[in-house]
């Protein structure tokens, strides 16, 4: 799906609008995963899935793996995502997926400086694009705040 400008600015708009609506997070990555055209997930520190996409036909293997296990297991994508300074928190990750032609633009989630989680966004059924990672560093900043209201997220404790 090629999101013009404007198309781009009304999701964004929903995204904020769903902060005060107490839209869940998984509603939220479907609001994402309908402006990407692919599908979007959140990690715990952990590594497990915590919520993703589900108004996409995906019909990838990745995608089957990850939702069906609920946690990532593929080693090379493990260590892709633990070579990052979680002190870029800020900052949108992309790297290639191991043995595949996709790629995963991923953002770290920190709230009072703790690692609660992982934002990512496959590249699985439409190209990205540099408004993608646009939307994914806004994305990043409305799943903070999401999380910030929720009590579980402010006294999760990072992995060591």
């Amino acid at each position: 799906m090629d999101y013009s400008q404007s198309e781009y600015k009304e999701s964004e708009n929903r995204l904020f609008e769903s902060l005060t609506q107490n839209v869940s997070i998984h509603g939220i990555m479907n609001l994402a995963s309908e402006a990407t055209g692919n599908p979007v997930y959140f990690l715990d520190p952990n590594l497990r899935l915590v919520s993703f996409s589900s108004n996409l036909n995906v019909k990838s293997p990745i995608w089957s793996k990850l939702t069906e296990k609920e946690y990532v297991d593929n080693p090379s994508i493990i260590d892709s995502i633990k070579k990052y300074d979680v002190n870029q928190s800020g900052n949108v990750i992309r790297f290639a997926m191991p043995n595949s032609k996709h790629s995963i633009m991923q953002s770290f989630i920190i709230i009072n400086n703790k690692l609660v989680g992982f934002l990512g966004l496959c590249d699985l059924l439409v190209p990205f694009t540099e408004d993608d990672v646009k939307y994914m560093a806004y994305l990043q900043k409305i799943l903070q705040i999401c999380l910030c209201k929720n009590q579980f997220y402010q006294n999760i404790k990072s992995p060591d």
